[in-house]
Order: structure tokens, then C-alpha cells, then sequence
């Protein structure tokens, strides 16, 4: 409908690679026009959706946010959203227990919450907008070999975020993830990262874990998150 739609991540690695599945997924559906992120920054902003990102797609005329990652428990920002005229679509994971989703989010995707009968209560922030991609694109021709290269970021995004990896869901993510890395081809930033990280095509999970996963995080500890989501792009 050409409306706005904001992404809205965490600067670790679980946000970044979610925001990249989310923002690869739209535009696949055409709606790269009205598409823009925002990932905030660690000293100047701290961790979670804040007031200050709510109100700032109030004033960009943004008509909706996506939350990954964070949003969850941002109930004042997502509150202030939705009374600014911005619908709130959370995909996060990190529910405490006994804790409330947002009422006034248009929906909450988030597995651990009251209610949720989804099988894999323990998917990481990419996994769920995997989920998310994997519905959206179900009539998309190219969908096995789009959802197979998104994979590729789930894997390490999910066993980055140290989720538990005993559930048959989370193990499929990164075997298959791992499998995709190791065959290629790759993108020129997935190929460089790869390629200074000394990773050839014998690539494990302890690869994602300890070689790629803490060079994506120092982005957003360092300097910018959105330095990955350049090198991705």
C-alpha cells in the first residue's frame, strides 16, 4: 500500500541479523520505496525501543515500526507509537516470566508469551523473523533458495545470541546454516567477513560462535551497528 515501515533492532548480533532477514524479506515484496532502519546507538540512546525512537517515526510519518530483538518490554514506547498513529509488530524473545507483551503493540510475536502455542519457545529474535520471512514469502518462486541464504544469517545470529540449542527447531537453523556457509556462494561482505575471519569452507558452529559472531557484535560496541547491515547490504 506504500506505506513507511521503520525496522527497529538491537545493535548486537541476533538485532543485526534480524533487521537484514526483515528488510531482505520487504523488499522481496516491494516495499523497498517506503523501507528504512533504524538501529540505536549504544552510548547515545542505550539498549530497547526507546521514547526517542518512537517519537522520531511519529515525526518521519512512519506508518509502521517492526520491532526485532527488542520491544517486548518497551511498553512506553510502544504505547507512545500507537498513539501517534505508528502500528508496533514486535518479533522478540526476551519475555521474563510472568511478564506482560505490550498491549497496545498491533501484534507481538514472541514465543516465551502467555498463550503462544508455537512449538520452539527458545528461537532467537532471527529466528523468529525467519518465521516471519518463511510466511510472508510462501508464494515467492525463488522462496527455497531466498529462505536458504537467509539461513546462512540466522545461524549465526542464533547461536551468537546463545539460545538453547536442544530444540530440533534451533539445531535445523544452524546445521542447515552452517551447510549453506560452507558451500557459498556468498554476498562480497559475507565473503569478506568470512575471508578475515580465515574461514574457509570447513566452517562449524564454534566458527559462528567465536570467529564471526564477536566481529559482528564490536560493530555496535565499538562504533556503529549499522556498519554491518552496510557491509551486508
Amino acid at each position: 500500500e506504500g506505506q513507511r515501515v521503520r525496522i527497529v533492532t538491537d545493535y548486537d548480533v541476533d538485532g543485526t541479523t534480524s533487521s537484514l532477514i526483515l528488510q531482505s524479506t520487504l523488499r522481496l515484496l516491494g516495499a523497498s520505496e517506503g523501507l528504512d532502519h533504524h538501529i540505536p546507538d549504544r552510548q547515545g540512546e542505550g539498549y530497547g525501543f526507546s521514547l526517542r525512537a518512537a517519537q522520531a517515526a511519529i515525526a518521519d510519518g512512519v506508518d509502521l515500526i517492526i520491532t526485532a530483538d527488542i520491544g517486548v518490554r518497551d511498553h512506553a514506547a510502544v504505547s507512545a507509537a500507537a498513539q501517534g498513529g505508528v502500528d508496533v509488530l514486535i518479533c522478540d524473545h526476551h519475555l521474563p516470566a510472568g511478564a506482560d507483551v505490550p498491549q497496545d503493540a498491533h501484534a507481538v510475536l514472541c514465543p516465551p508469551q502467555a498463550g503462544c502455542s508455537y512449538p520452539n519457545p527458545a528461537l532467537a529474535a532471527c529466528g523468529v523473523s525467519l518465521k516471519l520471512a518463511q510466511t510472508l514469502l510462501e508464494d515467492h518462486p525463488n522462496k527455497d533458495r531466498i529462505i536458504g541464504s537467509m539461513l546462512k544469517i540466522a545461524a549465526i545470529g542464533t547461536v551468537a545470541d546463545v539460545v538453547d540449542l536442544s530444540t530440533p527447531e534451533n539445531r535445523a537453523i544452524v546445521a542447515l546454516g552452517v551447510q549453506a556457509l560452507c558451500l557459498g556462494p556468498h554476498s562480497p561482505g559475507l565473503q569478506a567477513l568470512l575471508d578475515v575471519a580465515e574461514l574457509g569452507d570447513q566452517i562449524s558452529a564454534e566458527d559462528l560462535g567465536f570467529r564471526l559472531g564477536p566481529r559482528i557484535n564490536a560493530a555496535g560496541r565499538l562504533a556503529q551497528a549499522d556498519a554491518v547491515l552496510t557491509l551486508f547490504g
